[in-house]
């Protein structure tokens, strides 16, 4: 079934349409971390050392719900060496609408240079998830794992190279979505049965002709 791409503010509503439906914020933050573990699970093994980045804002909370409080530390800057099997970037979430501070893009900056396979929980940090730009830095990630929809600016140009590949985890415990839009993300059961069976004795001509009008000069 396709998703629909939506807006911050089209986010935003989703989310205060849930709480006004009585659901409690923290049962939606443990079950985001649920999907999350349930991610870092297929793309580690046992025994991996994983670095999880959580900010202090609600992207940072779902993070931190997949982790064990006793078992967690603040430093900065980071230490990365050895380097960790996978990076859990919770730093920033939708809500970050200004350029990074200088000790943030530092963070960062360590992390893109040392080309880790990083999972980028909702939207990479850095990334407007608004309009796509990138404010100031942004982490690169190998995986973004978006919650609820895919936000609009994660399709934007300036968002292309940091997001990585894009997945949606669409059940996250949010009250059904009255969310609509006109651009879609299709998934992979969209195309079952695609392209049909051909018969074995057919040839261009029986599956009827195609125009295509298109595009810049030489295409």
């Amino acid at each position: 079934m396709s998703l629909p791409v939506i807006s911050v503010e089209q986010m935003r509503r989703w989310e205060a349409a849930t709480w006004e439906a009585g659901k409690i914020e923290g049962e939606v933050i443990s079950q985001v971390g649920e999907v999350v573990a349930a991610r870092v699970l297929e793309l580690t093994r046992p025994g991996d050392a994983i670095l999880l980045l959580a900010g202090k804002g609600h992207n940072g909370d779902d993070v931190r719900a997949m982790a064990d409080p006793a078992k967690t530390r603040q430093k900065l800057p980071l230490d990365l060496d050895p380097a960790p099997a996978l990076v859990i970037d919770g730093l920033f979430g939708i809500g970050l609408n200004r350029p990074l501070d200088a000790d943030w893009m530092q963070v960062i900056a360590q992390v893109n240079a040392k080309r880790l396979c990083v999972l980028s929980v909702d939207v990479p940090s850095g990334i407007d998830a608004a309009s796509g730009e990138v404010q100031g830095a942004a982490i690169r990630a190998t995986e973004t794992l978006t919650l609820g929809a895919v936000k609009l600016g994660l399709l934007k140009p300036g968002a292309s190279e940091f997001v990585g590949r894009l997945r949606v985890a669409p059940n996250i415990g949010l009250a059904p979505c009255r969310e609509t839009s006109d651009l879609l993300l299709g998934q992979a059961e969209d195309f079952g049965g695609f392209p049909p069976a051909r018969p074995a004795g057919g040839h261009k001509g029986t599956f009827g002709h195609l125009g295509i009008m298109a595009g810049s000069v030489g295409y």
